[in-house]
């Protein structure tokens, strides 16, 4: 399909009141198959990077389940199939056809964004990412694998993306000279009347290195810079399961959004 097919999808589905596709752009879907597309809603098949998701676009949260039903009667499902961003609603129905709770990403914020001092560990360096470390950071997400419910770790090339995309850099920590952890952030928003925001994209510390403060010390040092370019409050999305980091932003200031996060489900095939 052609990047302007895809990118009419996109409009269509931006049209619908639920819809998976408000954060997703042309290249964020990959290879895709167009599953059922009408008047009433849209159903996509995406593989990237050898994981295969389903996008959505409903009128109603019923008109959903009836589609992954349909879908589940007429093709066969050889590999795993993730859904994001399914409707609370629609937990039930679509646990009782085979999907289960891959994660739960709950919103975390600190408002306003304050200073951090923290007593870094003895000989650790926080500085941006070199052009040759790339290759290691993503070795040390993908390390990370499973550490967190959901997380799969990122490619060299979606790293370098990230840190060259505008108003977005990413921070490597060193220990004796060798890289041990990675923080991806962007500031977005500039024109919210409340001011911008820094987001936390992404954290990892090689498995190794636990429990030695350098996430701490990473997500400090990205909080500081935020404030430093003007950020008025900060964001970030982690599980609700994952208890070891949601102490880390808790002790840094961050609080719970009331709602429920983006719950995403997976189709086990295995």
């Amino acid at each position: 399909m052609m990047g302007s097919e895809l990118a009419h999808l996109l409009v269509r589905a931006r049209q619908f009141p639920l819809s998976s596709m408000g954060y997703v752009d042309v290249e964020g879907l990959g290879e895709i198959t167009v599953i059922q597309s009408d008047d009433t809603g849209l159903l996509i098949q995406s593989t990237l990077n050898g994981r295969t998701h389903l996008h959505w676009a409903v009128n109603n949260a019923h008109e959903l389940v009836s589609r992954i039903v349909s879908m589940l009667n007429t093709n066969v499902i050889e590999e795993d199939v993730e859904i994001e961003f399914v409707p609370e609603s629609c937990i039930g129905a679509l646990e009782q056809i085979g999907f289960s709770v891959l994660s739960e990403w709950i919103d975390y914020w600190q408002c306003p964004l304050k200073p951090v001092e923290i007593e870094r560990p003895e000989g650790l360096l926080i500085r941006r990412i070199e052009e040759q470390g790339y290759a290691r950071a993503a070795e040390i997400t993908q390390a990370c694998e499973g550490l967190s419910r959901g997380y799969l770790g990122e490619t060299s090339q979606w790293l370098q993306e990230w840190n060259e995309q505008e108003h977005s850099l990413m921070y490597v920590a060193l220990l004796d000279n060798a890289t041990v952890g990675v923080c991806c952030v962007a500031i977005y928003g500039f024109d919210n009347p409340d001011g911008p925001t820094l987001w936390v994209r992404e954290l990892a510390v090689d498995p190794l290195y636990h429990s030695r403060k350098i996430g701490l010390s990473l997500v400090a040092e990205a909080l500081n810079w935020g404030r430093s370019q003007g950020a008025a409050r900060s964001f970030l999305a982690c599980d609700v399961e994952n208890e070891r980091a949601i102490r880390l932003y808790e002790g840094l200031g961050y609080k719970r959004a009331c709602q429920r996060g983006q719950i995403d489900m997976v189709y086990r095939t295995r």
